[in-house]
């Protein structure tokens, strides 16, 4: 049983290394603002399509919609403005409470052929929410 056991391991080990480990060709969507605009009465969104700890390969996102829901209940288009590698926006908060930024992307295809990899081409359907408060 020992013997098999030294056998079983290594080759379990080498499948897991060979097969567990994958590159990664996804991108991420999110949407941001900064830290030190909590509490202004109005703060600047950015919406961005890529990777955060590579900005230089980041790529203005192409939406289908990006709103704000107001405490209150309504709901307001963001005028957007492409900056760079990203989307933006000013969000003005005239309400006391929890204001919802939604947005999400136009769908899009993934096939992993397009990587030299094997799989079902994908329909890609993103969207990123970013919470803020004005006051309790």
């Amino acid at each position: 049983m020992k013997r098999k056991l030294k056998v079983i391991i290594p080759v379990m080990a080498a499948a897991i290394l060979l097969f567990g480990v994958m590159p990664a060709g996804a991108h991420l969507f999110w949407v941001e603002m900064d830290a030190d605009s909590i509490g202004a009465s109005s703060r600047e969104v950015r919406i961005f399509l890529g990777h955060p700890d590579m900005p230089d390969t980041n790529i203005v996102p192409e939406l289908a919609n990006a709103d704000v829901y107001a405490p209150n209940g309504g709901i307001v288009a963001l005028t957007l403005e492409e900056d760079r590698d990203h989307q933006k926006a000013t969000v003005r908060l005239d309400q006391k409470g929890v204001h919802l930024v939604k947005t999400a992307r136009e769908p899009g295809i993934f096939d992993p052929k397009w990587h030299h990899q094997k799989g079902p081409v994908r329909l890609i359907k993103d969207s990123a929410k970013l919470i803020m408060t004005n006051g309790p």
